[in-house]
């Protein structure tokens, strides 16, 4: 920085002004380059071996030190033998239950997943689990019998095949070149399979029971209108969709409704309206967010 500074006022004074944009990239060039530390000569590896131990010794206090640390590192210490997996009791039952808590913590933040999702959660279960001390491909192993069974036995897979029209459901599929070694066909991309739950599909279906009831509480036209013009009172006019939004939720008597449009068309606005409605009308109001 100094030598740029030089640099810099060295052209203010034989120029008259101080060095446009272009120009000081240039010269922080110069300065890297004229102040920058000279490269080593160049040396054998013998001679550069000498030096790392050299250095070595000084780091690691003496000669004894690092011959006890090459020992360790040729000589590591053995992890899990065989023994300490069957004493932890990776046996079926506990591939079991830790499949399915994989997919209860797979299915609490998205309600369709694909391997790779079920295969970072197995990953994060194992880690989490304490006590357990396996080697990297014993921990491999174990990940991949984890995400066989959560797919297998805790999932369902979502696939577009099985549909009574599809080719592989009336007995056709594609010949053995045409295959790859796990069977799957060619013509599917490896890993987009999507999979599903039990209980998401539950609760899909009784979400879908309760949207079409419609013997729900409602609120009158008239409490409708009054909370229109309240907020045209207060200077919020809504335009006709923002109006027949709220009308329809606030009157429809349907269980379960959506409002659904892009960001900054005034949804919040409307139900604000739809808010002073309900309320107007004798009904309560109960707000309810997701923090992400």
């Amino acid at each position: 920085m100094a030598r740029q500074g030089d640099l810099a006022r060295a052209c203010l004074h034989d120029h008259g002004r101080p060095p446009s944009p272009v120009e000081a990239i240039q010269l922080a060039q110069q300065a890297t380059l004229e102040t920058r530390d000279r490269k080593k000569h160049p040396r054998s590896l013998t001679q550069q071996r000498t030096t790392w131990r050299t250095q070595a010794a000084q780091v690691l206090g003496s000669e004894h030190a690092i011959k006890r640390m090459v020992h360790t590192a040729l000589h590591p210490p053995q992890l899990a033998s065989a023994a300490d997996v069957e004493a932890a009791r990776l046996d079926t039952a506990w591939i079991d239950q830790t499949a399915a808590r994989v997919i209860t913590a797979v299915e609490s933040r998205r309600s369709t997943w694909q391997v790779w999702h079920v295969r970072a959660e197995a990953h994060r279960a194992l880690r989490s689990t304490p006590d357990l001390t396996l080697t990297p491909a014993q921990a491999e192993q174990v990940v991949d019998l984890l995400v066989d069974a959560a797919l297998e036995t805790h999932s369902i897979a979502l696939n577009a095949r099985d549909h009574p029209d599809s080719d592989q459901a009336r007995g056709i599929r594609e010949p053995d070149p045409l295959r790859r070694r796990d069977g799957t066909s060619v013509y599917t991309v490896a890993g987009t399979q999507q999979y599903t739950s039990t209980r998401i599909l539950t609760a899909e279906a009784r979400l879908l029971a309760t949207a079409g009831r419609t013997d729900g509480r409602t609120a009158t036209t008239d409490d409708v209108d009054l909370a229109l013009l309240e907020a045209t009172a207060h200077g919020v006019t809504l335009n006709p969709g923002q109006a027949d939004l709220v009308r329809q939720m606030a009157t429809s008597g349907s269980r379960l409704q959506l409002a659904i449009a892009p960001a900054g068309t005034g949804k919040t606005t409307a139900l604000h309206a739809l808010t002073t409605a309900w309320t107007t009308s004798g009904g309560t109001v109960i707000g309810l967010g997701r923090v992400s």
